[in-house]
């Protein structure tokens, strides 16, 4: 099956000792591979991993590229396919960094019944390239809080392994500070947003010293 890269273990999870054998590295899904049903589940899910970490080309995505350039916008008129997309990133960005929940959801995009508080403010991004490849996706949040000010926070990015240390992140804070310019970014940190916002001057001095701190402390380059 499709995938030289094994994904999945680079994900933070429990180990299962010697059910681990039957764990696929690339999609990270503990299955009997004597069963047909189970090998129809890994099927499906294998690909639903290989649709995020090894994007095709798609031609309404390289549509949305040629009207909003690399950062594409998402709200609650996007399409269910586009918010998926998102959505599929954020769960790989959940397991790459053991987080009991992703950053973001497709249903997002959904109206909130009336019975329900409205959600906190947010705006979200689609990284894409030229030819309709999704290569990334990041949210802006914004958050209140009983002993700050309010404030928008670059709440997480996460990019392809074939796209990282190809200078996204400075890309991606260099739009989310002309769309939102008192934005903040909201630790903890990868070990590349650590290392480019422990010395920059345009964030507050305590996130410089967060990132730094991660830095000494040898955060993860996953």
């Amino acid at each position: 099956m499709g995938g030289h890269q094994e994904y999945a273990r680079t994900w933070r999870s429990r180990m299962l000792g010697h059910w681990e054998e039957r764990r696929c590295p690339v999609c990270g899904l503990l299955y009997v591979r004597e069963s047909e049903n189970d090998r129809r589940v890994h099927r499906s899910r294998h690909r639903q991993v290989l649709q995020v970490y090894e994007p095709k080309p798609d031609l309404r995505l390289a549509a949305l590229y040629a009207e909003h350039g690399a950062f594409v916008p998402l709200d609650s008129r996007s399409p269910r396919w586009l918010c998926s997309r998102l959505g599929g990133m954020a769960t790989m960005f959940r397991r790459e960094f053991g987080y009991d929940f992703a950053p973001y959801c497709a249903a997002e995009r959904d109206p909130v019944p009336s019975w329900c508080p409205p959600p906190a403010p947010a705006r979200h991004w689609l990284i894409g390239t030229a030819d309709g490849r999704p290569i990334g996706g990041l949210s802006a949040r914004w958050r209140e809080y009983s002993d700050a000010p309010s404030c928008w926070v670059w709440a997480w990015v996460w990019v392809i392994p074939s796209e990282r240390r190809a200078g996204h992140v400075s890309r991606c804070w260099m739009m989310l500070k002309s769309e939102l310019p008192e934005i903040v970014p909201e630790p903890p940190f990868s070990f590349p947003t650590a290392k480019f916002f422990s010395s920059r001057t345009d964030v507050p001095e305590d996130i410089r010293d967060c990132a730094a701190k991660q830095l000494a402390e040898g955060v993860s380059e996953e």
